[in-house]
């Protein structure tokens, strides 16, 4: 399988190295506004200052560390800091969905510091491979919190600031994450699934294509995980299924990041990628003879009842696998049945003295693939 590596990702490092240092940089007014808040009111946390603080500390360390281009303890540290900076801010007084919202950002920086740990320790080297499958994980986790917290600030009028702030953070996580996990590079692999030889429905040609085995999922776990995962599930499960129907033969191969990241942060992407995936669905269902008209109605329930659309598009998947299997145990009944016959007319053959006993041998093996 041939590897083919992104030549910009080799410049992760200077990137991810300005926005950490931007994020420094924009973090100071906010550290001298709470200096100067705890000053002169005296019941304001002094936490705040604190938080902000650690925040620039770390930020900066994770910037050296980017600079230097070293995957060693100066960034796991820093890294660190800013994980300690969310558990203040965690501690603050806030709401439940303000803290939960806190933990789900605090879990996205852990991530991000055990891939970093796994790069130069010997005791996370299972997790140095695990990093390279979900490296995307903690992207996901940063990016929801963003984008609650830019909506929050809108309402308070502070909307663009946050927003700015927001957007360099996300990119500097993304190309930091990037540039831990794939020191050369994003590897681009090309699809190694197999295909089958033409065959023929309603009349037109069609080449076989064969969806993975892991892309079968229970639904009633899909289900679940779409309802109690705050969207955490849908978003891996895009990167997912973009990867899987990469196997539907002569259509453009999709690059899973890529698309993930649209559907996060450009508006109503999703919409167009549901739509262009659920023709994918359609084009390997119509292969397997099953019913093929879903890419319309998914496209308004993605509108109009965004959770109906995964739910249908992983439902016709399973059908699209299942389809293939029951096709291959019926295929391999019928050869069992047509040799049980024609084993059975030899023996009437080798009765009546019409064949010898070692010709009907020699067929019954023939038959039986022994």
């Amino acid at each position: 399988m041939e590897e083919k590596k992104e030549i910009l990702a080799q410049y992760n490092f200077v990137g991810g190295g300005i926005l950490f240092a931007l994020l420094a940089l924009m973090k100071i007014p906010a550290f001298i506004n709470s200096i100067r808040a705890s000053m002169v009111y005296e019941y304001y946390p002094i936490t705040y200052s604190i938080s902000a603080l650690l925040f620039i500390i770390g930020s900066i360390l994770i910037s050296i560390s980017l600079f230097m281009k070293r995957r060693d303890i100066i960034a796991c540290i820093g890294l660190a800091i800013i994980t300690l900076n969310s558990i203040i801010s965690f501690l603050n007084p806030n709401n439940f969905f303000s803290k939960l919202f806190i933990l789900i950002y605090i879990a996205g920086y852990v991530l991000i510091l055990l891939f970093a740990l796994s790069q130069f320790t010997n005791y996370l080297v299972q997790f140095k491979e695990t990093s390279k499958k979900f490296w995307f994980v903690p992207i996901i986790c940063i990016g929801i919190v963003s984008l609650i917290d830019v909506i929050g600030a809108i309402f308070i009028g502070r909307g663009g600031t946050v927003l700015l702030q927001r957007v360099v953070e996300v990119g500097a996580v993304v190309l930091t994450i990037i540039w831990i996990v794939f020191p050369d590079g994003i590897p681009s692999k090309e699809a190694t699934f197999s295909y089958n030889t033409k065959t023929s429905y309603d009349g037109v040609e069609y080449t076989m294509s064969a969806l993975p085995g892991e892309a079968y999922c229970s639904m009633v776990k899909h289900v679940l995980l779409l309802l109690f995962t705050f969207g955490i599930w849908y978003l891996i499960w895009i990167y997912k299924v973009t990867g899987y129907l990469n196997a539907v033969k002569d259509e453009e191969p999709r690059e899973p990041a890529t698309k993930l990241l649209l559907c996060m942060f450009i508006p109503f992407y999703v919409l167009y990628w549901t739509y262009k995936s659920a023709q994918r669905i359609d084009k390997l269902a119509k292969q397997k003879g099953l019913s093929a008209d879903s890419a319309t109605l998914c496209l308004i329930m993605a509108i109009f009842l965004p959770i109906i659309a995964p739910i249908l598009m992983q439902d016709k998947m399973n059908n699209i696998i299942t389809a293939k299997k029951e096709s291959a145990v019926h295929q391999q009944g019928e050869v069992n049945i047509g040799a049980a016959s024609e084993l059975k007319n030899y023996k009437e053959l080798l009765d009546s003295g019409v064949i010898t006993q070692e010709e009907f041998e020699e067929k019954k093996k023939q038959l039986l693939s022994l």
